[in-house]
């Protein structure tokens, strides 16, 4: 985390953000009761491609807040949704005091802006890390994830119907022509035309198939789960619409960096994912999930929508953005040959 000099002017530059975070601060903190000073402020998150910064703010009696603050032009309704979101998941999740969401203290969608509980543990990325030096049950942080994205998925149930894979492939049809006509550049060109002809077999295998459609949280990954002794706490909700559950599920396999990387000797399971992993978050989640074809489907899909990210690099990828396309193409070898063997 970066400290930030919470009495430092306004300049423009790479820290841009950070300023803006700091003169929101001193526009809110007297409507929340807090002085401006003394606070010590430390940057969570910059984000300047949605001109989004998180920051912790400590103030008196060391208690900690969360200040989120969105610039530039942004939307208040969407905002106000995702506050909703987390309001309704806290309802959903109250019967199961080990899973938990941050309280929302103070907020003003209008300015962009919402000031939340602070709440101290480590990621899911940090917490899964230090499992592999025996700090920590793996399994255990892992069914404990499952059982959060399955209260959350069955306590927001809509409705259970036919899986219609045409509302994916149309885009998946547009961006593959583009990239064989030469128009959109990405890395690996001929992997990802691969992937995009695998999605388009998936979708036929699971067309018209079971599937929920449900309440998400709709950025289920590691770094927005916070991992403490006797809870679970999501951050960071973004389910401002129904949307399939499995799509937190592919969503949480393939935005986790290394944490899933194999170890050696470890043994494999769906899409090439340590089969004890897969194992313990299928058995906290409750459901064989690699095994429904609307989930294949979904994680194949959620494939596509990373590496797509990587189009527009020129080809200058970053050593982060290398490992994952890295990480896709074993993904997408392991899918292959599991269809060469149905």
């Amino acid at each position: 985390m970066t400290q930030i000099e919470i009495n430092r002017p306004r300049v423009a530059g790479p820290s841009l953000l950070e300023d803006e975070a700091v003169a929101l601060w001193r526009d809110v903190a007297a409507e929340i009761g807090w002085p401006v000073q003394p606070v010590s402020m430390r940057s969570l998150k910059l984000d300047s491609t949605r001109s989004i910064a998180v920051a912790k703010v400590t103030g008196p009696n060391a208690k900690a807040v969360v200040l989120k603050g969105e610039f530039g032009r942004f939307r208040p309704d969407r905002l106000a949704r995702d506050l909703e979101a987390l309001e309704r998941a806290r309802t959903v999740l109250a019967p199961c005091p080990d899973l938990a969401v941050p309280e929302i203290l103070w907020s003003d969608p209008a300015r962009g802006v919402s000031i939340q509980s602070f709440v101290p543990g480590d990621s899911g990325r940090k917490a899964l890390a230090w499992a592999r030096f025996g700090l920590g049950d793996r399994s255990a942080i892992l069914r404990r994830c499952g059982r959060y994205a399955a209260a959350l998925h069955r306590g927001g149930v809509d409705q259970v119907g036919g899986f219609r894979p045409g509302r994916f492939l149309g885009r998946v049809s547009e961006r593959a022509a583009k990239v064989r006509q030469g128009v959109l550049a990405v890395p690996k060109p001929r992997r990802f035309l691969g992937l995009c002809a695998y999605l388009h077999r998936a979708g036929r295998r699971c067309r018209s198939a079971p599937a929920q459609h449900c309440r998400t949280h709709g950025d289920f990954h590691l770094l927005n789960l916070i991992v403490a002794d006797d809870r679970l706490t999501a951050i960071d909700f973004r389910s401002r619409s129904q949307g399939y559950g499995y799509t937190d599920l592919a969503r949480f396999w393939l935005n986790a960096g290394e944490a899933f990387d194999p170890q050696d000797k470890e043994a494999l399971g769906f899409a090439g994912l340590p089969l004890a992993d897969l194992q313990a978050l299928e058995e906290g989640y409750g459901h064989r999930a690699h095994e429904d074809p609307v989930f294949v489907f979904l994680f194949a899909h959620q494939m596509y929508t990373e590496w797509s990210k990587l189009a527009g690099t020129g080809g200058k990828l970053r050593p982060d953005q290398r490992q994952q396309l890295i990480r896709l193409t074993a993904r997408l070898d392991a899918l292959l040959a599991a269809e060469a063997l149905e």
